[in-house]
C-alpha cells in the first residue's frame, strides 16, 4: 500500500532532475518497501528534460498549461507573474494523480537526510501539515526564510558539499516541532489538500492591492480547518534556492507539447470548488489526545538560558508581570507583518490581527486570524503598528482598552532580544 506520493517539479534542468532523483532514492527507505511513490511533474518542460526522463526510465508525468495574458490575470485577480500561475496548477494535478493517502511536496533544489521522510511523517495527523528543518545558504539572506537555518553547502548540483550537509544535519537535528515554518517540502493528507480546495491558480492581488502568495492562501484555508502549520524538528533538508533558473547551461528553447508528451501527458482535471468543512457536516479525525501530544512536543525557539531570559523579559514589557490577557496586533500590513515574524522568532505569539478593513476580517494573516475591532476583548494588549499610530491609539484608549502600545514603542526593545536560535547552530557547526 503507498502510504505517500513524493512529488517534485521539474521545467528544464536535467542537471537538478537527477540530483534531487539520486537524493531522494538514497534517502527514503520506504520507496524501496513500496510504502511511497515518487513522481516528476514535468511541467511545460523542454523536450529535453522529456528524453532524459525517458532515458533514465524515471517516473514522471507532463502537464502543459494554457498561457494567459496580463488583462486575462488581472480579471481573475491574479498578480502579473504568469508563470506562478502554472506552478500552482501543476502542484495540484500532482496531487489529485497521487496514488497515496499522504503527499509530500519537494523541490528540485531539494537535498535530503537520514529520516527525512519518517520524520515528517511521525508528526502528521489529518491536523498537521508538516514541513521540515529547511537549511539555506548564508548568501540567500535570513530574511527570505526567517525560520531557516544557514549554513553553505553549495549552489549547484555539481559544487554540492554532501557530507559535510549530513554532518550538519546529525549535529542540529532534534526532536520536537515548531509552529509555523516554510511552505515547502510539506506533508499533508491527500483528502485534507482536497477539502481545502487546493492551491489558488496564482498569487491574489488583495482588496488594497497586497498580494497574498498561493502558498500563504492555501495554509489559511488549512488553518480555518483546524490544520497546523508545524517545523519537524528532526527532518533536515537543504535548499540551494533558485533552483533551474541556477542552471545556465539549460535553455528553453525546444518545449514539449501534447503530441511530444505521448502517453505522458495528463489530463488535467477541473479545480475542485472550495468547501468547508461546514458545508460537508463533518470533521476531520483526529489523533487521540492529539493536543496534549502536540504541546508535549512543541520545543522553544532557543535553548541558550541567557537568550531564554532576554526573550522572557520582553514578554513582561508587552504583557506586563501578571502576564495576562491576549496580544493582537492592529493593523495587518507589511508592519503588522513584519512586527508578528519578529515576536514570534523571540518566542512571543501574538491571538490575532485585526485591521479597520472589513475586507480583511475573517481572513488569515501569517497564518493568524483578523479579526474586526468590536472582537478585541476589552484586558487585551494591542499593538498597534501603524507608520502613524497617534490618532488610532487615542481612539482605543477612549474605547475601554487601557493596555495600547505601539510598534515604535517597542521597537527598541525588540532589536534589543536576540534571535539567536540560527546564530548558535551555525557557529557550533562552524566550531
Amino acid at each position: 500500500m503507498i502510504k505517500v506520493s513524493i512529488i517534485c517539479m521539474i521545467y528544464k534542468s536535467t542537471k537538478f532532475a537527477k540530483w534531487v532523483y539520486d537524493s531522494v532514492q538514497k534517502y527514503t527507505p520506504m520507496l524501496k518497501r513500496g510504502e511511497a511513490e515518487f513522481f516528476f511533474v514535468a511541467n511545460d518542460p523542454t523536450v529535453e528534460v522529456v528524453d532524459f526522463l525517458r532515458e533514465k526510465n524515471y517516473p514522471f508525468i507532463v502537464a502543459i498549461h494554457e498561457h494567459l495574458s496580463a488583462e486575462e490575470l488581472a480579471e481573475l485577480g491574479i498578480e502579473n507573474r504568469e508563470y506562478l500561475r502554472r506552478v500552482y496548477q501543476a502542484w495540484n494535478q500532482g496531487i489529485l494523480h497521487a496514488k497515496g493517502q499522504m503527499v509530500c511536496l519537494i523541490n528540485s533544489d531539494n537535498y535530503f537526510s537520514d529520516n527525512w521522510l519518517e520524520n515528517l511523517m511521525k508528526y502528521s495527523n489529518f491536523n498537521t501539515y508538516v514541513v521540515p528543518q529547511l537549511v539555506e545558504p548564508l548568501q540567500r539572506g535570513k530574511d527570505l526564510f526567517w525560520c531557516a537555518l544557514h549554513a553553505e553547502f553549495g549552489h549547484l548540483p555539481e559544487e554540492f558539499m554532501e557530507e559535510d550537509f549530513l554532518a550538519f544535519a546529525d549535529k542540529v537535528r532534534m526532536t520536537g516541532i515548531r509552529n509555523l515554518g516554510v511552505f515547502q517540502p510539506c506533508l499533508l493528507y491527500k483528502d485534507v489538500a482536497i477539502c481545502a480546495g487546493l492551491y489558488p491558480e496564482g498569487n491574489r492581488i488583495n482588496a488594497d492591492g497586497s498580494i497574498t502568495t498561493g502558498d500563504t492562501a492555501f495554509c489559511n484555508r488549512l488553518m480555518k480547518m483546524n490544520v497546523k502549520h508545524i517545523t519537524a524538528l528532526d527532518s533536515v533538508v537543504y535548499h540551494m534556492g533558485e533552483g533551474e533558473l541556477l542552471d545556465l547551461s539549460a535553455q528553453e528553447r525546444n518545449m514539449c507539447d501534447k503530441k511530444y508528451a505521448r502517453n505522458n501527458y495528463i489530463p488535467m482535471y477541473k479545480a475542485i470548488p472550495h468547501f468547508t468543512l461546514e458545508n460537508i457536516g463533518t470533521e476531520l479525525p483526529q489523533t487521540e489526545n492529539a493536543e496534549q501530544i502536540y504541546e508535549k512536543l512543541l520545543v522553544p525557539y532557543y535553548d541558550n538560558p541567557q537568550v531564554d531570559k532576554l526573550c522572557d523579559n520582553l514578554k513582561d514589557i508587552v504583557f506586563g508581570e501578571d502576564r495576562s490577557g491576549k496580544l493582537y496586533l492592529f493593523c495587518a500590513g507589511a508592519n503588522g507583518r513584519r512586527l508578528h515574524k519578529n515576536l514570534l522568532i523571540r518566542g512571543l505569539e501574538a491571538d490575532a490581527f485585526s485591521d479597520n478593513n472589513s475586507k480583511l476580517w475573517d481572513t488569515y494573516v501569517d497564518s493568524i486570524k483578523c479579526i474586526a475591532p468590536q472582537e478585541l476583548e476589552k484586558d487585551s494588549v494591542i499593538i498597534v503598528t501603524k507608520d502613524e499610530p497617534e490618532e488610532l491609539v487615542q481612539e482605543l484608549r477612549s474605547k475601554g482598552y487601557k493596555r495600547v502600545l505601539t510598534y515604535q514603542e517597542l521597537k527598541n526593545n525588540i532589536d534589543n532580544t536576540p534571535v539567536a536560535y540560527e546564530e548558535r547552530v551555525v557557529k557550533s557547526w562552524k566550531e
